[in-house]
């Protein structure tokens, strides 16, 4: 058809009729099939026509809507531009899920190609009218969402906002809550989970951030955040995390102070500070980790501060408290000392910074094995923090104590005894073990001298009591003697004396006689006559001799009181004296092992001789001998026949 490109019909050359001539055929019949043909294609817009051949196509070419289309299923639906309308039954419709219950009416805006789709569509029997939306692109349906009143169901898309936070002088946010309008409507948000908890969240009157009310009550609380210049926690603060949980605070630089302070009453009051704690006080940083140490400041009922409770030097870890430290346990107490191996635990005493003491509960020594080493010290210290020397040390293997200096006790550890478990060492030539009464005044003192131990009374004011190094016992006078042991002592001095025959008493300065043998039956059981002796008293080998030249103990120099004139040696024995007797080792070959002491060559120890054996055994042998001499006399005055 000879139509131009705008659409426009004009009829074919040689078609106009001239009048009186002969119309030719092939002309007419092309004219008329040119008709026929315009008339049954689609009429262009610029001639009367839709330029379509369908109702939908003509209503896009003309951009016209459709109207009241009817909707069976709200997901399949060939969608176009214009107004539809949902009966009961329709799948997909904003009801959820399932075939809807009411009538639905709304408008569809959509592209040509419909690969952009935006519906609206409002419920005829919602008091409310809440207008819902969903929007299709890329072949994907999003959920219905209420965006008028009701109650908003799936995602809720804002309009879009631009530029940042800080730079926007207005509320120009793409989604806005809006306060009534007057000062006391807040701008807020209700959160509500059904039958367990609601809150509301938003920008209370006082434009702080805060969450509270319905279920957390008539409160407000603030929302912690950078901008707050004063931030508070009303309830407490819990901080969680499914690994490490932080609570952070940051200083802009060296010098300034990163606390938590704690307040009775509005923070906003100085007066009301009553601690600091300070994670990097103000000391400032200086290079090898120093600087910037913790802290924690006590502050007055006024808010002023008091002073360190303690602290923590970051570089060094060394922790300083600056008042009295007090542990308490519901069971053992333990304050515990850590220190490497070769390093002592050590507690240490200072006076205006400058050390006094130090108590090592495990001091340098190397641990070897067999619980050796890392043994218990106490060390002095001089007013200029010198050190002058050990005062004590506990071997921790053996128990042992050691001690750098005198010992003063103040009392025993009981009215009658003390009990020492162990060794005491007292180190020194000098070395002594006062016993003092309450007055501090010296009694007693326990010392050694020459190997020998001494015990000294002071009322006395010379030693009392010496043990040799050879375990001999020496007393200065004597010792007092009672009747048996529930008797009272008598007042009087006694001691003995050996001659090398006799064992001397003496009471005072009185020689009372010789040391007699108790013969008393009462001492004596399984009681028999002696077989014979006769043998044994012709085996008895009687000796003479004189005695080595032995000399007398005599009283060491320190027992010599007061007053009384200086010991001289005792007298040696006679060595000329010609003595008669017996070697004691012999008596007991030949008669019994207790005709004699001890026995031959025994270390520490004279042999001496028991007198009544022997006497025993020479009466039997005289007895024998004297029946025979009185048979042979018997004899002897027989008359011979």
């Amino acid at each position: 058809m000879p139509r131009d490109g705008s659409g426009i019909y004009t009829t074919p050359p040689g078609t106009t009729a001239v009048p009186d001539t002969t119309i030719e055929s092939a002309k007419y019949n092309a004219n008329v099939a040119d008709v026929a043909a315009d008339l049954n294609a689609a009429r262009p817009i610029v001639a009367g026509g839709t330029g379509a051949t369908s109702a939908k196509a003509a209503r896009t070419a003309l951009g016209a809507e459709a109207m009241f289309v009817t909707v069976t299923n709200y997901d399949t639906h060939p969608w176009e531009a214009g107004s539809f309308i949902s009966s009961p039954g329709a799948t997909g419709s904003p009801e959820g899920p399932g075939a809807a219950t009411g009538y639905w009416i709304g408008t569809a805006i959509s592209d040509s190609a419909a690969t952009v789709i935006g519906l609206e569509a409002i419920n005829y029997s919602d008091p409310n009218k809440t207008r819902w939306e969903r929007y299709k692109s890329g072949g994907t349906w999003t959920s219905w969402v209420a965006v008028k009143g009701g109650t908003f169901v799936g995602q809720i898309i804002a309009a879009p906002s631009s530029g940042t936070i800080a730079a926007s002088a207005t509320a120009t946010g793409g989604l806005q809550i809006i306060g009534a309008g007057t000062a006391g409507d807040a701008a807020y948000y209700s959160f509500h989970r059904p039958g367990s908890y609601a809150a509301n969240f938003g920008l209370d009157t006082d434009n702080a951030f805060k969450v509270g009310g319905a279920s957390m009550g008539a409160n407000a609380y603030r929302v912690l955040h950078e901008g707050l210049a004063d931030p508070k926690v009303i309830e407490p603060l819990h901080v969680t995390s499914p690994s490490h949980a932080r609570v952070y605070l940051e200083k802009s630089g060296s010098g300034q102070v990163n606390a938590i302070n704690s307040y009775t009453g509005p923070s906003s009051n100085p007066a009301n500070t009553r601690w600091s704690a300070q994670f990097g006080d103000s000391a400032v940083e200086g290079g090898g980790n120093t600087g910037s140490n913790f802290a924690l400041i006590r502050f007055s009922d006024a808010g002023a501060p008091l002073g360190g409770a303690f602290d923590i030097n970051r570089a060094t870890g060394l922790a300083t408290f600056y008042n009295h430290l007090t542990v308490t346990s519901g069971g053992h107490t333990y304050v515990k000392v850590n220190a490497a191996p070769g390093l002592a635990s050590v507690v240490g005493g200072f006076k205006n910074s400058v050390g006094r003491w130090d108590l090592a509960l495990g001091n340098q020594t190397a641990e070897s094995g067999g619980n050796a080493g890392s043994d218990f010290e106490l060390n002095r210290f001089s007013d200029a923090g010198a050190y002058l020397g050990n005062a004590m040390t506990i071997v921790r293997a053996s128990g042992a104590a050691s001690f750098g200096g005198s010992i003063t006790c103040a009392a025993l550890l009981s009215t009658s005894y003390v009990q020492a478990l162990g060794s005491v060492i007292s180190q020194g030539a000098s070395a002594t073990f006062s016993l003092k009464n309450a007055s501090a005044v010296a009694l007693v003192d326990i010392f050694p001298n020459s190997d020998h131990l001494y015990i000294r009374n002071y009322a006395a004011g010379s030693a009392d009591f010496l043990i040799t190094s050879g375990g001999q016992a020496i007393l200065a006078k004597g010792f007092s003697g009672r009747n048996g042991t529930a008797g009272a002592n008598d007042g009087n001095v006694h001691n003995f004396r050996w001659t090398g025959t006799l064992l001397e008493a003496w009471v005072g300065s009185t020689y009372v006689g010789a040391v007699t043998l108790t013969c008393d039956y009462r001492y004596k059981d399984n009681v028999a006559d002696l077989s014979s002796t006769w043998d044994a008293v012709k085996a008895l080998r009687p000796i003479t001799y004189t005695a080595k030249a032995t000399p007398q103990p005599s009283p060491p120099e320190l027992l010599r009181r007061e007053g009384e004139p200086e010991a001289k040696p005792a007298p040696t024995m006679d060595t000329n004296l010609e003595q008669w007797g017996f070697i004691a080792h012999e008596l007991q070959e030949t008669l019994t092992e207790s005709a004699a002491t001890g026995t031959k060559d025994a270390p520490d120890l004279i042999q001496s001789p028991n007198w009544m054996p022997i006497v025993a055994a020479l009466t039997k042998a005289l007895q024998e001998a004297m029946a025979r001499i009185e048979a042979l006399e018997a004899a002897a005055s027989v008359p011979v026949r």
